[in-house]
C-alpha cells in the first residue's frame, strides 16, 4: 500500500511538472509568434499610408495593401488571426475593407455615401463594429455630419446603428467576452470614454476628465481599459479598471502618446508616439515600464494593433501530447 501511494504521488508530480512546461511553452509561443499590424507611409514617404504587419519585436515588416491612391488606417485583426479589417480613404470618402494577412483577397465591406471607418472585430469573429456618418447625424455646432457607432456582419451585411447622440461617437472596442463595446464620445463637450451593451443599450460614462479621453482598448482579461488622455495637458496613455476606477498614467513624454493595443497575454501594450520627432510604434509593459521603440523609421508609423495569440502548437495538440505522456507514465 505504501509503495502504491508513493507511485501515485510520483505520477501526480510528473503531471504537474509537465503541465507547467506545457503552459510555459504556450506562453512563450504567444510572445514569439504574435504580430503587430500598423499604418505607415514608409513606402510612400510623401504620400498615403498602407497597412503593414511586423513581428512583435519590430522585425520583418511587410506591406499588405500597397495602394498609393488611398490612405489605409486603423487595422483590426480577426480573432483567428487570418484577416485584417481596415479603413481606406480615397478622395472624400472612406470605407471598411478586409484583407488576408498574406495581402490577398481584398474585399470591400461597406459601400455608403458617407464615410465608414475604424473597424473593430468582435471576439467571436462574426461581427465588426465601425464608425459612420451614413445616417446624417448633423450638428450645427461644427457644420458637419458627426460619427455614430454601427455594427455589421463580418461579411458586411446586416448593418445596425448602435449609438444615437447629438455629437460624435467613435473608436469602438469590444470587451473580450463580447458583451460590451467601449467607445469615445463628445456628447459631454470633451471626448470621454463610454461603454454600452452590444445592442447599444445601457450606455455608461467611464471617464470624468476636463481633458480629452479617447482610443479605448480592453485588456485580454477584461479587467482594464487602456486609453489616450490629455488630462495632464499632453496626449499620454492611461489605464483604468473596466468600471472607470483607478486611473493610472503609464506614459510621460515630450511628444504625444496614444492608440494603445494590448498583447494577447496582457503583459505588454503597443502604442504610437511622436517622442522621437515623428510617429513611431512602441511597446511597454502593462505597468508602463520598459518602453521600447520598435519601428525606428523616418516615415510615419501609427495605429498599432496586436494580433491574437499565434501558437506554434495548438492548445488541443499540446493537451493531446500531454495526455499521451501522462498515460504512458502510469
Amino acid at each position: 500500500m505504501n509503495f502504491m501511494r508513493k507511485n501515485r504521488i510520483a505520477r501526480i508530480c510528473r503531471f504537474t511538472v509537465m503541465l507547467g512546461f506545457a503552459l510555459i511553452s504556450v506562453n512563450q509561443a504567444q510572445s514569439l509568434d504574435s504580430m503587430i499590424a500598423f499604418s505607415s507611409n514608409r513606402d510612400n514617404p510623401d504620400g498615403n499610408p498602407d497597412i503593414f504587419i511586423m513581428k512583435s519585436d519590430g522585425s520583418k515588416p511587410r506591406n499588405l495593401t500597397r495602394n498609393i491612391a488611398s490612405r489605409d488606417l486603423h487595422p483590426s485583426w480577426s480573432p483567428d488571426g487570418t484577416k485584417i479589417a481596415f479603413e481606406s480613404h480615397s478622395e472624400d470618402d472612406s470605407e471598411v475593407y478586409v484583407i488576408d494577412v498574406d495581402g490577398k483577397n481584398l474585399i470591400q465591406l461597406t459601400k455608403a455615401a458617407e464615410s465608414d471607418g475604424h473597424p473593430s472585430w468582435s471576439p467571436d469573429g462574426l461581427k465588426i463594429a465601425f464608425t459612420s456618418r451614413r445616417d446624417g447625424n448633423f450638428t450645427g455646432q461644427f457644420f458637419a455630419l458627426d460619427l455614430e457607432v454601427f455594427v455589421m456582419g463580418a461579411d458586411g451585411g446586416s448593418v445596425v446603428r448602435l449609438t444615437r447622440s447629438a455629437e460624435s461617437d467613435a473608436d469602438p472596442s469590444w470587451s473580450p467576452d463580447g458583451k460590451k463595446i467601449a467607445f469615445e464620445s463628445q456628447r459631454d463637450l470633451d471626448y470621454e470614454i463610454y461603454v454600452m451593451d452590444t445592442d447599444g443599450q445601457n450606455v455608461v460614462r467611464l471617464t470624468q476628465s476636463i481633458g480629452w479621453d479617447s482610443d479605448p482598448s480592453w485588456s485580454p482579461d477584461g479587467k482594464h481599459i487602456a486609453f489616450r488622455s490629455v488630462r495632464d495637458r499632453d496626449y499620454e496613455i492611461c489605464i483604468m479598471d473596466a468600471d472607470g476606477g483607478n486611473v493610472v498614467r503609464l506614459t510621460q513624454s515630450l511628444g504625444w502618446d496614444g492608440e494603445p493595443s494590448w498583447s494577447p497575454n496582457g503583459t505588454r501594450i503597443a502604442f504610437a508616439s511622436s517622442r522621437d520627432g515623428n510617429s513611431e510604434i512602441y511597446v511597454m509593459d502593462a505597468d508602463g515600464g520598459n518602453q521600447i521603440n520598435l519601428t525606428q523609421n523616418p516615415a510615419s508609423d501609427s495605429k498599432p494593433a496586436w494580433s491574437p495569440a499565434q501558437l506554434s502548437v495548438s492548445p488541443k495538440e499540446s493537451m493531446l501530447t500531454l495526455w499521451a505522456t501522462i498515460k504512458a507514465s502510469q
